[in-house]
């Protein structure tokens, strides 16, 4: 069996993998780019599109 801290190992990567390669700056957010891209580390919003209008809020904590 694999051990356990390898395993984690391995998603940190998987993760580190979809960090965006651009460097999109917010510069409504009121903050200055090194404060940003560090609270964007801690993020937890996730954006969904192409919903349609008939979605519940209910289907979308059902799918995540």
């Amino acid at each position: 069996m694999e051990d356990l801290e390898e395993r984690d190992k391995r998603s940190v990567l998987l993760y580190d993998d979809l960090l965006p390669n651009t460097r999109y700056y917010d510069r409504k957010s009121g903050l200055e780019p090194e404060e940003y891209f560090e609270a964007l580390k801690f993020s937890k919003t996730v954006y969904v599109g192409n919903l349609s209008i008939y979605t519940r809020e209910e289907m979308l904590y059902e799918a995540f």
